[in-house]
């Protein structure tokens, strides 16, 4: 690779979280005088899945637009991580987004899930949201794939 190349590369790959988060959506006056929040701030829900816990209740704290915490407690089991949202996530859209929850539970030992979900957030402050992805097992040489749903609502 060329100096001229690696340069080129390396200002594409800094300047890409910029671009990709710099462009956000215009939030009108109406709804800001109405008192709504359109990034909401706590998320609580119902969830059922295939990752641990696979039935219980999840809180979830928006800590950027972008960026979240969750924490899951179930019949047996409990995991807590991260999600990345892309667009920023806001009340009344749709969007994506990708995470990392380590937990334990019902069939014992430490897994680690990486979601990978849509998440529907409606006007009325209700939060449908769909994942699947790889379920890592940090004991066993076996790894299995994993999703969930979660239906809560947004405050």
């Amino acid at each position: 690779m060329t100096h001229y190349n690696f340069k080129l590369t390396l200002f594409v790959l800094l300047s890409l979280p910029m671009t990709l988060f710099g462009q956000d959506a215009v939030v009108d006056a109406a709804t800001l005088n109405k008192g709504e929040n359109p990034t909401p701030k706590n998320i609580i829900s119902i969830k059922i899945g295939a990752d641990d816990p696979w039935v219980g209740i999840t809180y979830e704290r928006i800590l950027f637009q972008y960026v979240g915490t969750e924490i899951q407690i179930g019949v047996i089991g409990a995991s807590v991580g991260a999600k990345l949202y892309f667009p920023a996530i806001r009340n009344g859209q749709v969007n994506f987004y990708v995470g990392v929850l380590p937990g334990w539970g019902f069939a014992g030992g430490l897994k680690t899930y990486f979601p990978i979900g849509i998440n529907v957030m409606t006007k009325k402050s209700m939060r449908f949201s769909l994942d699947a992805g790889p379920r890592i097992w940090h004991d066993e040489n076996e790894n299995f794939p994993g999703f969930s749903l979660k239906i809560g609502k947004v405050f």
